[in-house]
C-alpha cells in the first residue's frame, strides 16, 4: 500500500513538473474557410428587373447608370434562337470599394493597377434560361459622372484559376465602344455627363483607366500566427481613386502586393475568420515606401461590424 501510493505521488509531480516547463501553450487551431465573397454579398446587390420586350425598355440603377434592353437582342446560351418576349434581367452594380472587394472584381490588369470609374455584371435569363446576345446586337448603356476623362476604356472582366482580371475591349476582334459625352435621363430635362457604353458581351462589363506610369513595388504585410489564404483575406485601397488589389499569402503569417504605385497614399485592411460567427480585423493607412515591411495586429469585431466598416470604405 505504502509502495503503490509513492508511485502515483511520483507520477502527479512529473505531471505537474512538465506543465510547468512549457512557456506557452498553443491549441492547435480549428480549420476555418472563409469564404468572404459569399459571406459579406448582400440582398440588395442583386438588382433584378422583369421586362416586357415587346418594344424597347430603359432601366435605371440606383446610381443612375441607364441601361437599353430591346425585343430579339438575346438568344438561349444553347446558340438557339428565343422570342424571349418577357426576361429577366439581374445587374450587380459596383460603384463603392466594398462592391469590388466583395465580389473579387479587383482593379488589375495582368499584374497593372487600373482605376475604375464603374463597373457591372449583367446577365438575362428567360424562363429560367441563361441569354446571350444575340448577333448583331449589342447591349448599351450609359454611366453618369461628374468628371469625365478621356483615359477611360471599356473592360471585360474574366476570371480564372489565376484569379480576377480586366482585359480591354477590342483585343478579341469585337466591336465594343465607349464614347464621353452628355444626355438627358428620359423623364427629365436636365443634361447628364458621362459615358456611353456598347458592349458585344454580357457579364462582367467595366469602365477603366491604366493608372499612372508611377514606379510600383512589393509591399508585405505580416500578420498574426495562423493566417493563411483559407481564412484571411488583405486588400489595398487607394484613397484617392477607385483601385482596390489583394494581396497574395506566401506563407508564414504574410501577405505581399507586388505591384503597388510608390509614394501613393494607401489603406491596407485585412479580415480573419476564426469561428462561425466570429472575426478580426485591422488596417493602417500609409504612404507606400520601396519594398516595405509592414505588421499589423488585429483586434475583434462583429459581423455587422465589418459590414459597417466595408460600407463606409
Amino acid at each position: 500500500m505504502e509502495i503503490r501510493t509513492i508511485y502515483i505521488a511520483y507520477i502527479l509531480i512529473l505531471l505537474t513538473s512538465s506543465c510547468r516547463e512549457v512557456d506557452e501553450f498553443i491549441p492547435v487551431p480549428e480549420d476555418i474557410y472563409f469564404d468572404f465573397g459569399k459571406e459579406f454579398t448582400q440582398s440588395g446587390d442583386t438588382l433584378s428587373f422583369e421586362l416586357d420586350l415587346s418594344e424597347p425598355k430603359i432601366i435605371r440603377t440606383p446610381r443612375g447608370t441607364e441601361f437599353v434592353f430591346k425585343p430579339e437582342m438575346f438568344d438561349l446560351q444553347t446558340g438557339a434562337s428565343c422570342s424571349c418576349e418577357k426576361v429577366t434581367i439581374e445587374i450587380i452594380e459596383l460603384s463603392k470599394k466594398r462592391d469590388y472587394m466583395v465580389y473579387g472584381a479587383l482593379t488589375v490588369n495582368d499584374n497593372n493597377l487600373l482605376i475604375s470609374e464603374g463597373a457591372y455584371h449583367i446577365s438575362a435569363f428567360f424562363q429560367g434560361k441563361p441569354l446571350q446576345l444575340a448577333p448583331g446586337h449589342q447591349a448599351c448603356f450609359w454611366l453618369p459622372t461628374q468628371l469625365i476623362d478621356p483615359d477611360m476604356k471599356l473592360f471585360f472582366g474574366e476570371q480564372s484559376n489565376e484569379g480576377f482580371n480586366w482585359i480591354p475591349a477590342g483585343q478579341g476582334g469585337d466591336e465594343s465602344s465607349l464614347l464621353a459625352g452628355q444626355w438627358q435621363y428620359n423623364d427629365t430635362t436636365a443634361l447628364i455627363n458621362g459615358y456611353q457604353c456598347f458592349s458585344d458581351r454580357l457579364s462582367w462589363i467595366g469602365i477603366n483607366k491604366f493608372g499612372s506610369q508611377t514606379t510600383t513595388t512589393t509591399v508585405c504585410v505580416s500578420l498574426e500566427r495562423n493566417s493563411t489564404s483559407e481564412n484571411t483575406v488583405v486588400f489595398a485601397i487607394l484613397e484617392s481613386q477607385k483601385a482596390i488589389l489583394s494581396a497574395t499569402d506566401t506563407g508564414d503569417d504574410q501577405f505581399c502586393f507586388s505591384n503597388l504605385p510608390l509614394g501613393q497614399d494607401i489603406t491596407l485592411l485585412g479580415i480573419r475568420k476564426t469561428g462561425e460567427e466570429n472575426y478580426e480585423y485591422t488596417s493602417l493607412n500609409t504612404v507606400i515606401e520601396e519594398n516595405q515591411q509592414i505588421n499589423l495586429r488585429y483586434r475583434p469585431v462583429s459581423f455587422n461590424q465589418l459590414q459597417l466598416i466595408l460600407n463606409n470604405l
